[in-house]
């Protein structure tokens, strides 16, 4: 035979939830009420001295981190892809005759280059690409310039 438990609780059986915030109050000097809209003294606001364009003197500041750069991948395919393939065709339809060129086994060993040159060019391109990734730069809203932090006002 099963009992029946008894539904009513008592009050040691539950603990208290208590919700209330730290009331306890840190040592700090509170700071004087500022409205929202009044801003801080630029000494207080960025230190002793302030970012400035170097070359308009410009305030508005702005720091970007630097991505991909695709004019780097771009830049290196050309280079070490197209002017090589271009320039290989051009020596040898100089020093050979018409009917050379359009021979099967002619076509067939610039088909194996330019597969070759491929499989190189394409995954290095890639990794070139990454150069110079992560790096911070600022620019001026004002003009334009943009220069690195790390680079000395003249």
């Amino acid at each position: 035979m099963t009992t029946k438990r008894d539904s009513t609780r008592n009050d040691n059986d539950i603990r208290p939830i208590i919700t209330r915030k730290n009331t306890q109050k840190k040592n700090t000097v509170a700071a004087p009420s500022r409205s929202k809209n009044s801003p801080l003294p630029s000494a207080k606001r960025t230190g002793a001295r302030s970012l400035r364009c170097p070359a308009c003197e410009g305030a508005k500041i702005v720091g970007t981190i630097r991505g991909y750069r695709f004019t780097y991948f771009f830049l290196f395919v050309f280079i070490f892809f197209v002017l090589p393939l271009a320039g290989l065709s051009l020596i040898l339809a100089s020093s050979y005759s018409t009917p050379f060129l359009l021979s099967p086994e002619f076509i067939r060993s610039m088909k194996l280059f330019a597969i070759f040159l491929a499989a190189l060019v394409i995954p290095t391109g890639l990794a070139v690409g990454l150069i110079g990734r992560r790096k911070v730069i600022n620019t001026c809203m004002k003009c334009g310039h943009r220069w690195k932090p790390s680079e000395k006002r003249k």
